[in-house]
């Protein structure tokens, strides 16, 4: 059996594991970054985007990437150590894969589903300011950078303030006085550049975008 035929068979498992065990789960999550790191370096032909029977479910299809992404998505409802490590892989899964123009479509249903889940993880902590905060609210920014618009209609969709709410609380994780606030590079970079790209946006809006702009701007 091919490599690629293993990891297919694997990424259709995954898609339905429902183990709430964090040992089996981190080496789950493990398994994934090297799926990635294998995408990268030996599939030049784009086997982990084509669509492909699955065989735990009849009659249904998805991508190798399309089943790994089902995983993190319901990783990221799960206990707490499952949300930070499923929010770290969604950077990854949506900028290391070598979407090209075919499977543009697949990228944008796949981020529109990662900031659903994070931001209805979010909304249901949000009533205190929780650890959980930074790793949901940076995953959805992963995800507005790629899709702006589209992101920016998911959330308002599952909250009608669901926008100014995220970018209320991105500036209030990414200022000095949040604990814990953000702590690497990759992390500051994130921020700034989701915060950077929200706050042009808002400014080319017309009195509408007013109210959020100046809610994010006094955190």
């Amino acid at each position: 059996m091919k490599v690629f035929e293993l990891v297919a068979i694997w990424a259709d498992i995954i898609a339905n594991w429902d183990s709430s065990e964090e040992i089996e789960d981190q080496g789950v999550f493990n398994a994934i970054k090297e799926a990635v790191n294998f995408h990268q370096r030996f599939d030049l032909d784009g086997f982990f985007r084509k669509m492909l029977p699955s065989q735990s479910e009849n009659g249904s299809q998805s991508s190798v990437i399309g089943w790994v992404s089902t995983f993190v998505t319901k990783a990221i409802a799960a206990y707490p150590s499952a949300t930070w490590r499923a929010c770290s892989c969604i950077h990854t899964l949506l900028h290391a894969p070598n979407f090209s123009l075919g499977t543009q479509d697949a990228r944008k249903t796949i981020a529109e589903s990662f900031a659903q889940a994070a931001f209805s993880r979010f909304k249901s902590i949000s009533d205190s300011p929780a650890g959980l905060w930074k790793p949901l609210l940076l995953a959805i920014s992963s995800c507005y950078i790629c899709y702006p618009d589209a992101i920016e209609q998911v959330l308002n969709k599952f909250d009608g303030n669901g926008f100014a709410i995220w970018t209320s609380a991105l500036a209030q994780v990414s200022s000095s006085s949040f604990n814990p606030g953000l702590s690497s590079e990759s992390e500051i970079k994130l921020a700034v550049l989701t915060l950077s790209t929200v706050i042009n946006h808002l400014m080319s809006l017309s009195m509408g975008g007013t109210k959020c702009y100046k809610t994010a701007m006094y955190h």
